[in-house]
């Protein structure tokens, strides 16, 4: 895009001081403000269809790119009587309704065109860097801010090509905005692999624990540890012949201040809470969280809200609905046992000791979860062994997840300095 094609919009901020980045490549740092430019003369729309018995992949478009129609709904591609929307090589899709105000602008990169439906408006971009244009668009917040005001009542809003048209964004000269790109995309590159990471971490760990515990009808697992091998099968024992509730009650004082925990569904872990003082608690009954228990929540039991305590939870409160259990007479290792509940048959198990409709419903009841039978090992030594192995791979999990999450974070913060601040056009 030349100079001469950047001409400024009647947009509010052309009229405000000029906008400029935080950070610029050393080549543009004098090449000028960003001007607020109106995408219209740059957007070329594609209305091109297909019949419904058309051999192009069909695909949907959504907010993790675009996948498969088939994939995206479980399996099941949807049968259209009508017609699909053509996205050739290299042009924009995107969902035009959304339910929070928020767009994904996806880019066919498949080499090939793709077949979508024709709801999902399809265009190209000439004289912008594509590249930049979608980050603009999926990331930028003068953009969000400009999808916020579409709303005009009801639940949804809606974006229709002719309405983005009008979108008027700074913009630098095209060889700025190819830079950016270049720059944020090696960025993305690197996620994309790093999640790839943690994602074979996440597979080995699923394949690990289906191999650690007895299929359905087996009395052993089919994957044991060499010294466990000729060991005898696994048997059923009830939860209190290997498990002893404690409690230890809370004398709340007004004046001091307390930190209460949380367990969040499908064994994530312990949350902790805000700090709140006696007089806040009032006469709640809460209980001192105990080092190396076994602990759930028996609201959300049945969704395998289950975890095991540590000293990061010395000292804090938790209420009654978050029973602790010890190991009794060393029969059971608390993570062995906590692993035992995020398999299949120990979500089941759950659910059998939570009765009740759906959600807070489904409370745990103390006496079902206690008379619940667990297939474990009876050599407690062989319960460690699988807990310690399915540990070390979610401590690796856990680092790899901070590994990526600072990645974004980088990527997030090169985009707040890499893109104008528009608090900056107010001032």
């Amino acid at each position: 895009m030349s100079n001469e094609e950047m001409k400024p919009t009647n947009d509010k901020r052309s009229h405000t001081i000029p906008l400029m980045p935080r950070l610029r490549f050393p080549e543009f740092r004098s090449a000028g403000a960003w001007k607020p430019v109106e995408l219209s003369p740059f957007l070329r729309e594609l209305s091109k269809r297909v019949p419904s018995s058309t051999k192009l992949p069909i695909y949907s478009s959504s907010r993790n790119g675009l996948q498969l129609q088939k994939e995206y709904f479980d399996d099941r591609e949807l049968f259209n009587e009508g017609e699909y929307g053509v996205v050739p090589t290299g042009h924009f899709v995107y969902r035009h309704m959304s339910d929070d105000g928020t767009f994904k602008f996806n880019i066919n990169r498949f080499g090939r065109s793709i077949a979508v439906s024709k709801e999902y408006p399809v265009f190209s971009v000439e004289q912008i860097d594509s590249n930049f244009l979608q980050y603009l668009l999926n990331e930028g917040g003068e953009f969000k801010e400009f999808a916020i005001a579409q709303k005009k009542g009801g639940t949804r809003t809606r974006l229709y090509l002719k309405v983005l048209r009008t979108f008027s964004p700074h913009l630098p000269l095209y060889e700025e905005q190819k830079r950016i790109a270049d720059c944020l995309s090696s960025i993305d590159d690197v996620i994309v692999k790093e999640t790839q990471k943690l994602d074979a971490l996440k597979a080995h760990k699923k394949g690990l624990m289906q191999q650690f515990f007895p299929a359905e009808g087996e009395a052993t697992p089919c994957l044991r540890f060499p010294k466990f091998r000729g060991a005898v099968g696994w048997k059923k024992q009830k939860v209190s012949e290997i498990l002893k509730r404690i409690s230890k009650p809370v004398k709340i004082e007004r004046d001091r201040m307390y930190t209460q925990i949380g367990i969040r569904s499908h064994g994530k872990g312990i949350f902790h809470k805000d700090v709140v003082s006696g007089t806040d608690l009032g006469n709640k009954k809460v209980y001192y969280i105990q080092n190396d228990c076994f602990i759930l929540n028996i609201v959300f039991a049945w969704e395998q809200a289950v975890a095991v305590t540590t000293e990061n939870e010395s000292g804090m409160i938790a209420s009654h609905r978050f029973p602790m259990y010890k190991s009794l007479s060393n029969k059971a290792d608390v993570n062995f046992i906590k692993y035992f509940f995020m398999t299949n048959k120990g979500k089941e198990l759950l659910g059998v000791a939570s009765p009740g409709g759906a959600g807070r419903n489904k409370t745990l009841g103390q006496k079902e979860f206690e008379n619940l039978e667990l297939l474990i090992p009876g050599d407690m030594k062989e319960q460690t062994k699988i807990s310690d192995c399915l540990s070390s791979i979610a401590d690796l999990i856990e680092l790899q997840t901070q590994k990526l999450d600072r990645l974004k974070a980088h990527k997030k913060g090169l985009m707040q300095q890499l893109f104008p601040d528009l608090d900056e056009a107010e001032e």
